[in-house]
């Protein structure tokens, strides 16, 4: 789903993050929520204003990044239900597993803004 793009340094901030809410329970939540709010800030306020923040944070790093190019794909919507929140969690991997770019899935449901 990168494409090919680089890696920015707020993901590999949110990696961090994760493994601390795994592996320490209370500490380790509250710096994965500040991990979270960090990269929310880097990747989503910083191109996108408030709107990219609340994407980021809601609803993924890269949502909020690309949010001033594309609109937001019904899975993506789809984690914030909390009984459904399962299918987009293993439905977004499996078409990167399945070889198909962003961009593919922009041009495929008409994503482009």
């Amino acid at each position: 789903m990168n494409e090919g793009k680089e890696i920015q340094k707020s993901e590999w901030i949110g990696v961090i993050g994760g493994y601390f809410g795994n592996v320490v329970p209370i500490v380790g939540s509250l710096v994965s929520l500040g991990c979270r709010g960090y990269m929310a800030y880097d990747m989503g306020y910083v191109p996108n204003g408030f709107e990219g923040f609340a994407a980021s944070f809601c609803l993924g790093p890269r949502i909020g990044n690309e949010l001033d190019t594309r609109k937001i794909r019904t899975k993506e919507w789809l984690r914030l239900v909390p009984c459904i929140c399962i299918y987009p969690a293993i439905a977004i991997p499996l078409e990167a597993y399945n070889g198909k770019t962003m961009t593919e899935i922009e041009q495929k449901e008409g994503l482009r803004k």
